[in-house]
């Protein structure tokens, strides 16, 4: 079952070049939210990433969420959108595909972007992950869930230990698709207002979402 990959998680546009890696394939993934936990909060003084707000996307870690929940509206809230396998090669670095370490720890979503953008993504000693899309059975920030921290088609990156901001990518020309809590698919643009995509990811925030 681990292996097997089902053809309804992959997007016939994007193409597997993995090499030898185990795990069936997967390029819709879920929306977690606009904060840098990948997971959630400690709940312990001193324990990871205590006092950080809980993920405030629509399907987050450890917690049950009903369409009640989604107080934004489920037309103004995003449940999945695409995601491009890797590469599966950490010694080349594609920008497109793989996510990278910067070596900082950011609190928010604004520092997140901006230190993920800040760093030069041919050097390999930034190189993070390049399995990316494969399990689809494991729920974890390489193969299932992503954040609206950065617009579509922007970098990933991961800030260890437990901090994250992957993003939503693909090969349609200029944007990805977009599944809404309501179940409606839309077409999103990479120019997007990062303002308006953040509105988007989030259930219970109250933003107002324009056009989009």
């Amino acid at each position: 079952v681990y292996a097997q990959t089902i053809p309804a998680y992959r997007c016939p546009s994007d193409i597997d070049t993995m090499p030898l890696v185990p795990g069936g394939r997967n390029n819709y993934w879920t929306n977690i939210g606009t904060g840098v936990l990948n997971g959630a909060p400690g709940t312990t003084v001193g324990s990871t990433n205590y006092g950080m707000p809980q993920q405030n996307g629509v399907m987050i870690t450890n917690v049950c969420l009903g369409i009640r929940d989604v107080t934004d509206g489920a037309s103004n809230t995003v449940m999945m959108s695409e995601k491009r396998l890797g590469d599966g090669n950490n010694g080349v670095s594609t920008p497109a595909t793989d996510d990278f370490r910067p070596g900082t720890y950011p609190a928010t979503a604004d520092e997140a972007m901006e230190q993920c953008r800040a760093i030069d993504v041919t050097n390999l000693s930034f190189q993070g992950v390049s399995n990316v899309g494969v399990p689809w059975l494991q729920s974890n920030n390489d193969g299932t869930y992503y954040m609206h921290i950065l617009p579509p088609n922007d970098r990933t990156c991961r800030f260890p230990p437990s901090r994250m901001a992957g993003t939503a990518n693909s090969l349609h020309t200029g944007g990805v698709h977009s599944m809404l809590t309501d179940g409606s698919v839309r077409f999103v643009s990479s120019n997007i207002a990062i303002s308006v995509w953040r509105a988007l990811g989030t259930r219970a925030e109250g933003e107002i979402v324009g056009e989009f």
